[in-house]
């Protein structure tokens, strides 16, 4: 998700003429060997590589624009400056490549914060509904490898019409009509999604494959349960937010503020630690009322009116720990980011280990002052990170 606003540096006439996109031709960038696509920022490009001199596993950040190109720039000054602090993530070369600046870093084993959490996502498949869709995934993936090249063609525009009439007018009671069935089959689920349809008007042949994929779609829908984390996740996830808390701590004390901090920004190493990732958007400024930067989902109040201040990291910091032990966001997600700073204001949160009993109070109590509205009052990225050593020690 991109920030509310960005603020771009200014480009002199030179760095205007370079405007077209850089080229990586070959897929290579001075000695590293481009592999994979990982992200695209709008600013950025990161790709997976190779450094063909050590055979390290490197993400390579490439500029998308000559603005880009300066914010490289100054991310990997800041970078080389940090260079070597436990728990932020190792610089493994930079340079130029065609004229545009490029940053290797090392890259996580064991993925980023964002992907452990999807992965109990995707694999809490426990659910009536959550198996319902594996089921009509399955019959059409099977249908199509028995009948390939002869299958029924989707039309997409109208599937995407059908689904948001059902899912306007009637998802309550597509919702309340499953749940009343005690062992729902696939067959049943698309009866009630096509009946669905057809009070809006729509006739829809329920042995159709637009009937199949209209009810994947409806399924897709319906409001999920939140994974809650065991004891045993806890402790694992723990592991992982004292290292982003210690990286924190150490980059605060040298006068940096990451203004990123959310799960896609937290790496995991190959021994389950947590590292801090990606300094794009990194400052040693501190100001009140700039530009806004960062990812608005994970804002502070006080980020949201443009306050350079560490203790926005360690209220992001809280968020991330929220969403990880709780399988939920302390506040429900806007539409934009003036109705989440306002709904942020006058919405309180529930406790943690309310939401999930499985959090100890010691924890969950440290989470509720990291996200405290008052930065005066708030847990530090210091404080936290104590309590998640104590959940692991």
């Amino acid at each position: 998700m991109l920030s509310p606003e960005l603020e771009k540096p200014t480009l002199t006439p030179a760095e205007a003429a370079l405007a077209e996109e850089p080229k990586f031709e070959g897929g290579q960038v001075g000695h590293y060997q481009l592999t994979d696509q990982l992200a695209v920022t709008g600013l950025s490009r990161v790709y997976s590589g190779i450094n063909e001199r050590s055979g390290e596993i490197v993400a390579v950040k490439v500029p998308e624009d000559p603005i880009s190109r300066k914010l490289i720039l100054a991310e990997t000054v800041l970078h080389l400056q940090n260079s070597g602090i436990p728990h932020v993530v190792t610089v493994d070369g930079y340079g130029l490549s065609n004229g545009a600046p490029f940053l290797a870093t090392r890259l996580q084993e064991g993925g980023t914060l964002v992907s452990e959490i999807k992965s109990d996502e995707d694999t809490h498949k426990t659910s009536v509904i959550g198996e319902l869709i594996n089921e009509l995934e399955h019959e059409r993936d099977k249908t199509m490898a028995v009948q390939s090249g002869t299958e029924e063609l989707i039309d997409v525009p109208a599937l995407m019409e059908a689904k948001e009439a059902v899912v306007m007018e009637h998802l309550p009671d597509v919702k309340e009509e499953l749940e009343a069935h005690e062992d729902l089959k696939s067959t049943e689920a698309i009866e009630v999604v096509v009946e669905a349809a057809k009070e809006s008007g729509l006739d829809i042949d329920a042995d159709s494959a637009m009937a199949r994929e209209l009810t994947l779609e409806v399924l897709k829908e319906l409001p999920k349960e939140p994974v809650r984390p065991d004891e045993a996740k806890i402790i694992q996830l723990s592991r992982v937010l004292y290292g982003a808390a210690d990286g924190l701590d150490a980059l605060r004390k040298r006068g940096v503020t990451h203004r990123d901090v959310k799960p896609h920004n937290i790496g995991i190493d190959k021994q389950g630690n947590g590292k801090i990732l990606d300094f794009g958007v990194a400052t040693r400024r501190r100001a009140a009322g700039s530009n806004v930067f960062g990812t608005w989902a994970w804002m502070s109040p006080q980020a949201f009116t443009g306050d350079i201040h560490p203790t926005n990291d360690d209220f992001a910091l809280a968020m991330v720990a929220y969403r990880s032990f709780t399988g939920e966001m302390p506040w429900r997600l806007q539409d934009d980011p003036e109705q989440q700073h306002r709904h942020m204001a006058e919405t309180p949160v529930q406790h943690p280990s309310i939401v999930n009993p499985a959090i100890p109070g010691k924890l969950g109590d440290v989470v509720m002052l990291g996200l405290s509205r008052n930065a005066d009052s708030r847990a530090t990225a210091a404080d936290q990170r104590d309590v998640y050593a104590s959940m692991t020690a």
